[in-house]
């Protein structure tokens, strides 16, 4: 009897950030302009637009996560889909032959025959 060999090529995934020192310096510098700021009332124009400088930071470095991640699982992801594929299909024996059964209505058939 053959054995069912799955055969994946699989390596460890690789996603580092090459400058991360660099873009850490860079944030804490452009972070510490900030850490003493205090806005009053006539200052609420600055605060908006210091919001608003920090939010689209911030954005900009998630917006990256984001992708570098999708990249990263892309592979993973098509090899999960596949198995989960070959998983829903449901396997029965009766005797000595095999019947794959892909449809509800087929299993609900191998499962009224047997009984």
């Amino acid at each position: 009897m053959n054995e069912l060999t799955i055969i994946a090529n699989q390596s460890p995934g690789v996603a580092t950030l090459e400058n991360f020192d660099e873009l850490k310096a860079y944030l804490e510098e452009r972070l510490e302009a900030y850490r003493d700021v205090v806005y009053t009332e006539d200052r609420v124009d600055m605060a908006k637009t210091d919001k608003k400088t920090l939010s689209k930071l911030k954005k900009t470095l998630d917006e990256r996560r984001k992708e570098i991640k999708r990249i990263y699982m892309a592979p993973y992801l098509d090899a999960e889909a596949k198995i989960k594929e070959l998983m829903a299909t449901r396997i029965s024996t009766k005797g000595s032959r095999t019947l794959l059964q892909n449809t509800p209505a087929e299993r609900f058939g191998a499962v009224s025959e047997g009984h």
